[in-house]
């Protein structure tokens, strides 16, 4: 059987407990798919660009056939399958189609038949990107997700198709280990392959980028488990424009965000409305925003936690080590921790058991070249944060220092 996706599915529909909706929802927790729902349509492009799904499902609603309007904002902006779930007359579903649509599906289907159909669609597309970007770069290398193509130093990598997929593969997911499995599935699909052929493709890919396994500088190899690529990249948007067709550009939210805070009247609620706006834009599942008092870190503001996480995370003191927020604020750089696997980090553990698996991140909040607090966020999902979200979130933690590190010192004096 094909295997679920690591990406959640995105589920846009009307409001949340549109039957369809929830019964979309079922079948995602049938199979274990991690899902994110989206009622708000002019916030529906944001999400998908920051989320990265692994497939988009449309509900229809029988009285109101507008949100076909969305398929082709949502396909200038995603790589992926979309999956329109509506009984639409023909003509209607010749126009999902044309607009960018995948599949047009019956909303009557057996849960496991439309669970299956879901995941053939991500299964024929397993070889796209999950990028939200047109560029990938790491130093002189560059890769143009449009044109799929990729250079050196300015001159054209003559890469078949496979190893222009493995070197995406790699680079969408830099710094991090990439079991083989997953390697294989990203390229192969469901094609015939196995580690052996992964390595021949590997070593090719090196000779193209001018190294060796002996001496490489862009893939490294990860004994036992798989590979890396071991070099920072930046995800860019087309250089003609920083923003896709229908998407607010994020300038535009760093600016709302900015209204917000100045039309707070204390720093909770301050806290409270940027934590709160995170999540309503679909950048993330939960925000914790903490600042410190020189003792500790202290809660300010929160939204998506439980009542328990609130609890335990609304004081940490700085020499307690067991928390991620605090290596954060002692390294004054974002730590990630992906699914809560991390045992580095036992306090974070034990806080967030009640809020389920997913992917955590720490960014630090600075004010006047002092590290004062971190914003916690969370994305219940085990893929992990890209470049282009961390640093949309770096941007909104320094926006936090800027607005709120004098109303917080004035405070504490």
């Amino acid at each position: 059987m094909f295997p679920v996706p690591r990406q959640r599915l995105a589920i846009v529909g009307p409001e949340p407990d549109h039957p369809a909706v929830l019964a979309t929802k079922r079948i995602a927790d049938k199979l274990g798919w991690p899902h994110l729902v989206v009622t708000d349509r002019n916030k529906l492009v944001w999400a998908v660009t920051v989320n990265k799904p692994a497939l988009v499902t449309l509900v229809g609603d029988a009285d109101d056939h507008t949100y076909l309007d969305d398929i082709g904002p949502v396909r200038a902006a995603y790589k992926g399958p979309i999956a329109v779930l509506d009984a639409l007359p023909p003509q209607l579903t010749v126009t999902a189609l044309v607009d960018g649509a995948d599949s047009v599906l019956q909303p009557d289907l057996r849960d496991d038949e439309l669970g299956a159909r879901l995941l053939a669609l991500v299964r024929r597309t397993a070889e796209g990107s999950e990028s939200g970007a047109r560029y990938l770069t790491s130093g002189d290398l560059k890769v143009d997700l449009w044109r799929k193509e990729a250079t050196l130093d300015r001159t054209p990598l003559n890469l078949s198709s496979t190893e222009y997929r493995l070197l995406v593969c790699l680079m969408e997911s830099a710094g991090q280990t990439l079991p083989w499995s997953r390697i294989l599935h990203r390229v192969w699909g469901w094609a015939d392959a196995d580690v052996n052929m992964l390595r021949i493709y590997i070593t090719r890919l090196r000779k193209a980028l001018g190294e060796t396994a002996a001496s490489s500088t862009y893939i490294k190899s990860v004994r036992g488990h798989g590979y890396m690529f071991a070099r920072p990249v930046i995800e860019a948007a087309d250089s003609e424009s920083d923003t896709v067709d229908g998407e607010l550009p994020m300038m535009q939210r760093l600016a709302a965000k900015c209204t917000e805070l100045a039309t707070a009247t204390d720093i909770t609620g301050a806290a409270s409305r940027i934590a709160e706006s995170l999540v309503a834009e679909g950048t993330v599942d939960a925000v914790g925003l903490h600042l410190s008092d020189g003792q500790a870190l202290r809660l300010v503001g929160q939204f998506g936690f439980t009542t328990e996480w609130e609890q335990v995370a609304g004081e940490i003191a700085l020499a307690d080590d067991r928390y991620a927020s605090i290596e954060s604020v002692r390294r004054a750089q974002p730590v990630q921790l992906l699914r809560n696997r991390s045992h580095t980090f036992p306090g974070t553990n034990a806080a967030v058991s009640s809020n389920g698996p997913g992917t955590y991140l720490f960014v630090p909040i600075s004010h006047a070249g002092e590290t004062i607090g971190s914003l916690g966020v969370v994305r219940r999902s085990d893929e992990p944060f890209g470049p282009l979200t961390i640093s949309y979130l770096q941007a909104v933690a320094a926006l936090c220092g800027a607005c709120l590190g004098p109303q917080w010192n004035s405070a504490r004096s």
